[in-house]
């Protein structure tokens, strides 16, 4: 899809919308626009991206992580700015880690323990903080999986492919016990915009690569941190990270209005 008719296609909201799965070709639409450079304008006296991954690998070796941050050559098939990179997730993460496998239960004991759906049933990105069980473990072996405001929580097991590493972030009001689940990749990145992260991570761009990887296992659909690490992710300057950030979150609640207008 070119820009031309992207645009078409954004000028055409209202017909468009009615039409069965409109509104998730609007949405899908805007996102490309945003990550091909189109939605927000760039700021020529903005640190450059280059730069941006030259401190992100300083910071990973003050930090004792391996390896540094390498930018992957384009297949063609998505046209970044000049000035953008696509580096894999993996090289920018300080992070990637799998939930605690502690058996649940219902009865209120112990921490709170995130269900899979808390990062896959809300639209807006948002993990429900609501929807959980609870474990007892003591808290030693509770510390590692403890969430943090703005963590990206990506779904590495569902039934239904396009769960399968879909992302949500946790919002700023969570508390310090809440933990998540074995089926929940946790994901940190060093300096790099977790909101403009969830957006890259749940386009069509990046969910064409985990779709490629996917494998089923026992009726369930799975994808592995190795994999999430993989996936090659366009990355912008940092100030552009945040405005197409809020640009998106604004975007996607104005096609939600619509999207109850016409129902």
């Amino acid at each position: 899809m070119d820009l031309d008719e992207l645009r078409l296609m954004v000028d055409s909201l209202d017909e468009l919308a009615r039409i069965p799965g409109g509104i998730e070709r609007i949405r899908d639409a805007v996102v490309e626009l945003a990550l091909t450079g189109h939605l927000v304008e760039s700021e020529p006296e903005s640190e450059s991206v280059d730069r941006l991954l030259a401190r992100i690998a300083s910071e990973k070796e003050a930090r004792g992580l391996k390896g540094g941050v390498r930018a992957l050559e384009s297949d063609g098939n998505f046209a970044l700015p000049d000035s953008w990179r696509l580096v894999p997730l993996g090289d920018i993460l300080a992070h990637c880690r799998n939930g605690t496998s502690a058996k649940p239960n219902d009865v209120g004991e112990g921490y709170p323990l995130l269900r899979i759906s808390a990062a896959t049933s809300r639209r807006d990105g948002v993990v429900n903080l609501s929807d959980h069980k609870f474990a007892e473990l003591p808290e030693e072996q509770a510390s590692p999986y403890l969430v943090r405001p703005g963590d990206l929580l990506a779904c590495r097991f569902n039934g239904n492919l396009r769960y399968v590493g879909r992302v949500s972030q946790v919002p700023a009001e969570v508390n310090d016990s809440i933990l998540h689940p074995d089926k929940l990749i946790c994901l940190r990145a060093i300096i790099v915009s977790h909101a403009y992260l969830r957006h890259v991570i749940n386009s069509q761009f990046v969910r064409r690569q985990i779709e490629d990887v996917a494998a089923t296992t026992a009726g369930n659909i799975g994808i592995n941190g190795k994999q999430v690490k993989a996936l090659a992710v366009p990355l912008a300057p940092l100030p552009e990270q945040g405005r197409i950030a809020e640009r998106l979150d604004e975007a996607f609640a104005l096609l939600d209005q619509l999207s109850l207008l016409i129902a």
